[in-house]
């Protein structure tokens, strides 16, 4: 029987970066904490925001994860937001009371929407002593779209020591049954989160 090795790692979407208990609501939003996962010269600092209705989680809603190199003084930071953006109109950041800063989408997936930003020093310092990281676009319909990432706890967690990573193992068999169970309950949980 052959085995398979799955890491369950950080990816560049928080949805596969941050596991966890809630920390707060918003807006019928429940947020992650903000986590620390390092894999190889990179290191991800990030949370998201996820809808649950009827205690059924429908993914989430708004991500933002600060991603650095070893080595390299350069940082980005990543929001996502769902697929329902009107991509051509970028997304804008604003932390606390500060100017906005616009970027355009450079792709989107089935989880949601990418916009970089160059986080330097500045940007970093702003990001540990804010308070609220506000993500503003425009969705297909031309309705705006407003979400706030509260930012207590950013500061711990991006000079923390990072989250460890599992390895799983899961015989062919398992991994098969697995599957199919998960793919049985992502139906029935995107026909509850799209009645809503």
């Amino acid at each position: 029987m052959r085995r398979v090795v799955l890491r369950c790692c950080a990816g560049v979407a928080l949805a596969w970066l941050v596991a966890g208990a809630a920390t707060g609501e918003q807006s019928g939003l429940t947020y992650s904490p903000w986590a620390k996962v390092c894999l190889g010269d990179a290191c991800f600092v990030g949370r998201d925001g996820r809808l649950k209705i009827e205690s059924v989680d429908c993914g989430p809603v708004v991500s933002a994860t600060l991603i650095a190199r070893t080595g390299n003084t350069r940082k980005t930071l990543r929001v996502i937001l769902p697929t329902r953006v009107k991509v051509e109109r970028g997304v804008r950041i604003i932390l606390d009371q500060a100017q906005a800063i616009e970027r355009p989408f450079t792709s989107c997936f089935a989880s949601g929407c990418f916009a970089d930003y160059d986080a330097g020093p500045d940007l970093v310092d702003q990001l540990k002593q804010g308070h609220t990281l506000a993500l503003e676009a425009i969705d297909k319909a031309n309705s705006p779209i407003s979400l706030i990432v509260p930012l207590a706890g950013f500061a711990d967690a991006y000079d923390g020591p990072p989250q460890e990573t599992t390895v799983i193992e899961l015989s062919k068999e398992e991994m098969q049954a697995t599957s199919e169970e998960e793919k049985r309950a992502e139906e029935e949980r995107r026909a509850r989160c799209e009645a809503q």
